[in-house]
C-alpha cells in the first residue's frame, strides 16, 4: 500500500549567485590555518536497520532535489519520493524548508528557529548540522549541502558532508557559488577568492582575486576552476575570467552585460563550453586545460541553449568521447572541435537534434529533414515532414514528435508522431487541442508522450487545467489518465532535459521534455473553483494514486 501524503514541485539547481555582506578572515594561499573546520553537532536517534532504497542515476546537468510542501500551520512537511511514496515530517514548530537529496537517500530540514538537520530517508536518524542557519538558501547534493549560517553576526557560507560529518566555513562572504551536481564551493571573502574542492576539506585562498564587482558564473563539479565576470567602467560590457592553473586570474574576453552567460561542462568536467547572448564568439576549454576563443562565422550570434556533441548532450558524456560540439548560430548549424576549429555544416537551420549519428533539423520554412552526420560532414538531407513548428526525437531514435500552431488560433497546438524506423511511414495526428505553451513529456525508456489536452483557465487564476493523456507508440494506444489536471505540473521530480532547443528559446511554442521514471502531477480538487488548491497524484502506468489532497498552490 502506498502512503498517502503530499508531494511538491521538483526543483532544479544548476548554479546560484547570492550576495551577503561582511568581513572575512586573513588571506594566505592554500593555508589550512585560515580554514574553519569543525565537527558538526550531532543528535542521534536509535533506529532499526534501514531497507535499501535505490533510484536510477540522474541524467541531467541540474542537481535535481525534491522539495516539500507544508500544512497550513507549517508544522508538517510532505515530501514525495518519486516512487509513489510520500514522507510526512512533523515538528513542534513551523518548518521553513525540507528537501530530499537527488539520490533520495537524505532528507534535509530547516526549522523556523534556524535549526538545520539531516535525517535518513526513513526519518529514523537525526543529525543537527547547525542551530544558526540564517537563510532558507540551503543547497543539497548527494554528498552533502551548502548553506548560510550566522557567525559573529555575519552571514557565512558553510559546507557539510554526509560521509564524514564535517563542517567547513568558507568565511563571511560578499559573493559565493557552488557546482551544480557536486560539493565544490567558492566564496569571495575579505578580498580573496576562496575555493573548496569537492574532494577536500582544505580551503584554498587566492589573495586579491576577490573583488566587489565580480559575479561567479560557474564552478565544475570537481572544483578545478572558477568562471566569473567583473563589471567595467563601460556599462555595456563585463570582463570574463577563469582561474588559471597557476592561481592567477586569466582573462578570456569581454561579454555583453545584458546577455546571459551559459557555462556547460562535460560529464567529467574536463571539457567546458562558455557562451553568452548577443556576442559573436564562444570559449572552449580543452582537456589539457587550454582555453580557445572561437569566432563565429560572419559575426553570427550563438542562440543555442541545448548543447549537442557527436556522443550525446554535453553534460551526459565524458570529454574523451567528444570530437565535435554543435551549436546553432543565427540560422547556421556549426560544428566546433575541442581545439576551436569551427565549420558551418548546414544553413537555414531553425532547430536540430542529433541521435546516434543522425542529424534531424528543421529549416526556416519549417521543413523537417534527416541526414547522416560524421564530425563536420553531413550527407545529403532527406525531407521527412513539412510545416512543423517544433519537434523532438525520442532517445532511441524511433519516433519524431511534432507540434503545429493553428493558423486560425495561435493559442492552440496540434501534436503528432512520426515513426522513423518504418519504411513508407505516415505521420499520425495525436491531438488537436493542446493549449499554447504546454509541455509534452517524452519517456526516455519507452518513448511514450504525456500531455494535457483541452486545457481551460481555472476561474481568474494563472492556471490552466485539462485532461492528462498518454500515447504509447509501440502499441499505438492513446489513454486518458485523469481529468482536471493542471498543465505543465506533471513531472517525476528527478531529472529532465529539454530536448527541443528552438522551443526552449522561443516563447509560446511549448517544449518537449525528456524524462526518466514515473510521473507525478497536480489535479484540481473537485470542490475548488478558484484554482488555488491542488491534489497530488502519482502515476506508474497503471492507475493514478492520490498521495495527498487539498494543498495550497
Amino acid at each position: 500500500m502506498k502512503k498517502r501524503i503530499k508531494l511538491i514541485l521538483p526543483m532544479t539547481l544548476a548554479f546560484f549567485l547570492a550576495a551577503c555582506g561582511g568581513s572575512a578572515e586573513t588571506a594566505e594561499t592554500k593555508a589550512a590555518d585560515s580554514q574553519k573546520t569543525e565537527k558538526a553537532a550531532v543528535e542521534t536517534t536509535a533506529s532499526e536497520p534501514e531497507e535499501d532504497v535505490s533510484y536510477p542515476d540522474l541524467d541531467t546537468p541540474f542537481n535535481t532535489y525534491m522539495e516539500a510542501r507544508f500544512s497550513e500551520d507549517g508544522k508538517t512537511a510532505y515530501l514525495p519520493l518519486d516512487n509513489g511514496e510520500c514522507l510526512q515530517i512533523e515538528e513542534s514548530e513551523p518548518i521553513t524548508f525540507a528537501v530530499a537529496t537527488p539520490d533520495r537517500k537524505h532528507v534535509i530540514v530547516l526549522l523556523s528557529s534556524d535549526e538545520l538537520y539531516e535525517t535518513d530517508i526513513r526519518l529514523k536518524k537525526k543529525k543537527v548540522i547547525s542551530d544558526n542557519c540564517s537563510s532558507s538558501r540551503v543547497y543539497p547534493s548527494n554528498e552533502g549541502m551548502c548553506f548560510q549560517a550566522t557567525v559573529d553576526k555575519e552571514p557565512h557560507l558553510m559546507r557539510y558532508t554526509f560521509e564524514d560529518e564535517n563542517l567547513v566555513d568558507l568565511g563571511a562572504c560578499s559573493v559565493y557559488g557552488m557546482s551544480g551536481g557536486g560539493m565544490a564551493a567558492v566564496a569571495v571573502s575579505d578580498g580573496d577568492l576562496c575555493l573548496l574542492p569537492a574532494d577536500s576539506d582544505e580551503l584554498i585562498r587566492y589573495p586579491g582575486l576577490g573583488v566587489d564587482n565580480m559575479k561567479i558564473k560557474a564552478l565544475p563539479d570537481d572544483g578545478s576552476t572558477v568562471i566569473w565576470t567583473e563589471t567595467t567602467d563601460k556599462s555595456l560590457t563585463e570582463k570574463l575570467y577563469t582561474l588559471g592553473a597557476d592561481g592567477t586570474a586569466q582573462l578570456l574576453g569581454d561579454i555583453t552585460v545584458r546577455g546571459l552567460v551559459f557555462v556547460n561542462y562535460s560529464k567529467d568536467s574536463k571539457l567546458a563550453l562558455v557562451t553568452s547572448e548577443y556576442v559573436s564568439h564562444l570559449y572552449i576549454r580543452d582537456t589539457s586545460g587550454q582555453w580557445h576563443r572561437v569566432e563565429l562565422p560572419d559575426g553570427l550570434k550563438n542562440e543555442a541553449y541545448v548543447y549537442e556533441t557527436d556522443a550525446g548532450l554535453l553534460h551526459q558524456v565524458n570529454a574523451n568521447e567528444i570530437h565535435y560540439l554543435y551549436v546553432r548560430c543565427g540560422n547556421e548549424l556549426c560544428a566546433v572541435s575541442p581545439d576551436g576549429t569551427i565549420t558551418t555544416i548546414q544553413k537555414s537551420v531553425r532547430d536540430f537534434d542529433i541521435i546516434d549519428g543522425t542529424l534531424y533539423y528543421s529549416d526556416t520554412g519549417k521543413n523537417i529533414y534527416s541526414a547522416s552526420l560524421n564530425g563536420a560532414e553531413v550527407s545529403e538531407s532527406t525531407l521527412l515532414l513539412s510545416g512543423m513548428d517544433a519537434f523532438a526525437v525520442t532517445q532511441d531514435g524511433q519516433y519524431l514528435y511534432g507540434m503545429y500552431v493553428h493558423e486560425d488560433d495561435n493559442k492552440v497546438r496540434s501534436l503528432s508522431v512520426y515513426p522513423l524506423h518504418e519504411e513508407n511511414a505516415a505521420e499520425i495526428m495525436l491531438d488537436e487541442n493542446i493549449y499554447a505553451d504546454s509541455h509534452v513529456y517524452l519517456s526516455a525508456e519507452s518513448g511514450a508522450a504525456f500531455y494535457v489536452t483541452g486545457a481551460q483557465r481555472v476561474a481568474d487564476s494563472y492556471y490552466y487545467a485539462g485532461t492528462l493523456m498518454v500515447y504509447h507508440p509501440e502499441t499505438g494506444e492513446t489513454k486518458t489518465i485523469d481529468t482536471d489536471v493542471y498543465k505543465d505540473t506533471f513531472m517525476n521530480g528527478k531529472d529532465y532535459v529539454i530536448v527541443s532547443e528552438y522551443a526552449q528559446s522561443t516563447a509560446g511554442i511549448g517544449k518537449f521534455v525528456s524524462f526518466h521514471g514515473d510521473l507525478m502531477y497536480r489535479k484540481k480538487p473537485a470542490d475548488n473553483t478558484d484554482g488555488d488548491r491542488f491534489d497530488w497524484y502519482f502515476y506508474d502506468g497503471s492507475e493514478p494514486v492520490l498521495m495527498v489532497a487539498d494543498l495550497d498552490y
